[in-house]
């Protein structure tokens, strides 16, 4: 609060700005129109500006159609050209790139989700009413969220939406909630539609009133339709014809006797799921609401594996995971079948990626072995430590490994997990890696050195031919470095020495059956990193599935394999 203090907030709502503005030349334009509806004249506020003190707060950026990003990017540019001495803080999920000029200026900040044993529990306090006997009820609900049996539902309530979702279910479902994060979305979402229903009142010829089940599929059918087309928001003639098309196939009315507009205010109105942003434009009042239609709507028009062709798409990732866990459990073999196979055809055309996997496969089963873990809970955890490190991704290595259960099967996210699995085993292989991966950077000068004396520490003595192998190649640095004047910037930048250099090592990994990927280019250790993501979705689908017990472990066997399960 301090830091800001003195500032003067300039809110934008990057897709409200493009519902109603999309023919501004100049943001400028947009924040000299709102201050005069707060009757500010704006030559004021552009000497607050001259002097710095504008926080320009621009927010969004993730939910603006893909049509319009472009230039919408252009008209932030200028602004943070015109506005340098300004403040800006600019937000969007996660998973969305910010590609604005002068970024090298911004801090990138995180907002992490709630904590479980801080806000969690004062969110739910404050969202039930201050008397005992609802307090009491709050007191009921932490507690059931801290028990093992709503572990899925504890990871969706450290997100607002989902946790409001939570509390409205709690009030109304005799203190109880699902246990699948899918069926709080559907239970919940169903709950809001059905509670205000009967209110709404549209007079459609032929139609007593619009029931609880057309307002959820005429959602449906919006939320996907406009999703496929990349569109957040949404006009509301394009809208109104979605509705008009509904009611016709359904019910047999003439189009033209449909207020479509009327329909989208009142269900705007009833429960709250969209917003109106502009007179013409609409959106679903958060993104996860239309996610869940997006996904509802696949599954109940029996389409469910049509959104496998979006599993390249980053903004489908949610809408893929609510997919698998709404469909049956006859639907989801096939389903969990269709998605291993989209996952493994990011890598199956290329032979020199495959023969990685199968190295690090049988590689880990090896380990797997030799530290008494051949189970299934530990060797995709294993496989995934080789695949991490193979491909140079280690940055993220910490002390702190998740406590998993023996059927928790999900992937541990790319940059935890060599922290998931240790022991002598692998420490070992870990200097091995850092050694190997000194050898492809040209600016691991002394490196190399360190990493060998790290391994001679750790070899056992009766490794006599590999230790003697690396107290050769410290006497070959010395004589080396000694023929460049121990200038070792200047030795480590001869191309051939490094060349040669890595060779040896890949030798030796090669030996010690160690995965390694020599002379591949980094487009396909990107391919490998995507694969890696695929994987982790496909893991995480599986974890909230609705498959038997003994195909969700079928399944997960072959998690980072191009092995098809039932082959």
């Amino acid at each position: 609060r301090e830091i800001l203090k003195g500032y003067v907030p300039l809110f934008l709502d990057g897709s409200k700005f493009l519902a109603e503005e999309c023919s501004v030349t100049s943001l400028d334009t947009h924040f000299e129109l709102m201050f005069q509806k707060l009757s500010v004249k704006w030559a004021d506020m552009e000497s607050v500006l001259a002097e710095g003190k504008g926080l320009f707060i621009l927010d969004g950026f993730d939910e603006i159609s893909t049509e319009y990003q472009e230039r919408f990017i252009t008209l932030v540019n200028r602004l943070l050209v015109n506005y340098d001495n300004c403040r800006f803080i600019i937000s969007s999920r996660v998973s969305f790139k910010i590609a604005v000029s002068r970024a090298q200026n911004f801090k990138k900040i995180l907002i992490k989700p709630l904590n479980s044993r801080k806000h969690i529990p004062e969110f739910i306090k404050a969202w039930f009413d201050k008397t005992e006997d609802q307090q009491a009820k709050a007191d009921l609900m932490i507690e059931k969220l801290r028990s093992g049996d709503y572990q899925q539902i504890r990871e969706i309530a450290r997100n607002p939406v989902s946790l409001r979702l939570l509390c409205h279910l709690f009030s109304i479902n005799q203190n109880d909630f699902p246990k699948k994060r899918g069926d709080v979305f559907k239970d919940g979402i169903r709950a809001r539609i059905r509670e205000n229903q009967s209110s709404i009142s549209i007079d459609i010829p032929g139609i007593r009133k619009i029931l609880s089940q057309d307002i959820e599929n005429i959602l449906c059918e919006i939320a996907a339709n406009f999703f496929v087309e990349k569109k957040i928001v949404f006009h509301a003639v394009e809208a109104g014809h979605i509705i008009k098309n509904y009611f016709s196939e359904y019910y047999n009315v003439p189009r033209n006797l449909i207020d479509s507009e009327a329909i989208l205010d009142a269900i705007e109105h009833y429960n709250g799921l969209i917003t109106r942003k502009s007179t013409n434009h609409f959106s679903f009042s958060h993104l996860t609401y239309q996610e869940y239609f997006v996904a509802a709507h696949f599954v109940q028009q029996e389409k469910h594996l049509d959104v496998l062709d979006y599993i390249n798409e980053s903004n489908w990732k949610f809408v893929i995971e609510l997919v698998s866990e709404l469909i049956g459990h006859r639907q989801s073999v096939e389903f969990f079948e269709s998605l291993k196979a989209a996952v493994d055809s990011k890598v199956t055309k290329e032979e020199k990626l495959k023969s990685f996997l199968s190295s690090v496969t049988l590689r880990a089963e090896s380990t797997a072995k030799e530290i008494n873990r051949f189970d299934q809970h530990h060797l995709f955890l294993v496989r995934a430590w080789y695949f991490v490190y193979a491909i140079g991704n280690n940055q993220g290595r910490t002390n702190v490994a998740k406590t998993r259960s023996r059927d928790d099967f999900s992937l541990p996210n790319m940059m935890h997990a060599i922290s998931e699995i240790g022991g002598f085993t692998f420490e070992t292989h870990a200097r091995l890696y850092d050694m190997y991966h000194c050898t492809n950077s040209d600016t691991s000068v002394t490196r190399l050195k360190f990493c060998i004396r790290q391994l001679l520490e750790i070899f056992p003595p009766d490794n006599y031919q590999n230790v003697e192998i690396l107290k050769g190649w410290l006497r070959q640095i010395s004589e080396e470095q000694f023929r460049y004047n121990n200038d070792v910037a200047e030795w480590w930048h001869d191309s051939k020495i490094r060349a040669r250099w890595r060779k040896r090592v890949t030798n030796l990994m090669v030996t010690l059956n160690i995965p390694c990927l020599p002379e591949v280019k980094p487009e396909k250790v990107n391919a490998l990193e995507d694969y890696y993501r695929a994987n982790y979705l496909f893991a995480n689908c599986l974890m909230r599935s609705n498959l038997a017990t003994k195909h969700r472990q079928t399944f997960a066997k072959y998690t980072l394999s191009v092995t098809h399960p039932f082959d």
